[in-house]
């Protein structure tokens, strides 16, 4: 029975990343020690409180005039260049919002008396059928 060729790569690319795993904890003294080797560190100690969710929104809305995802979009979109500390800080914040609150950042918001700017969707149009299809004569 043949495989697929990326059945084979797949199995190898596995096989790799299980031998650089054994190796990291062998060698390096696991993922701790080259994370603090590589200058990175992992804060997984914080808790995000309802208080502090309100107070990260509550800081970007007055700062900015949007909301934290807006903010994060347009950074993405290179309309605004964030330091790429703050843009993680950003993204914490986004991802425990909702953990603390059901109704996600519209919750929020709404705790903290802000609405942010309506951002309509560019509508995309679609090519008519009658350009794709040969003329006949």
């Amino acid at each position: 029975m043949r495989t697929s060729g990326s059945e084979s790569a797949s199995r190898n690319l596995a096989k790799r990343a299980a031998n650089i795993t054994a190796a990291v904890l062998k060698y390096a003294g696991g993922s701790a020690a080259v994370n603090e080797l590589l200058g990175i560190s992992i804060d997984r100690t914080r808790r995000w409180t309802k208080e502090s969710i309100i107070a990260g929104y509550r800081e970007v809305a007055e700062k900015w005039g949007i909301s934290p995802s807006q903010l994060l979009g347009d950074h993405r979109a290179s309309k605004v260049n964030l330091d790429p500390e703050y843009v993680a800080e950003l993204q914490r914040l986004i991802g425990a919002t909702s953990s603390q609150f059901p109704g996600g950042s519209r919750e929020v918001c709404a705790a903290i008396s802000f609405k942010p700017p309506s951002r309509p969707r560019k509508r995309r149009v679609r090519a008519s059928n009658n350009s794709l299809q040969a003329r006949r004569p």
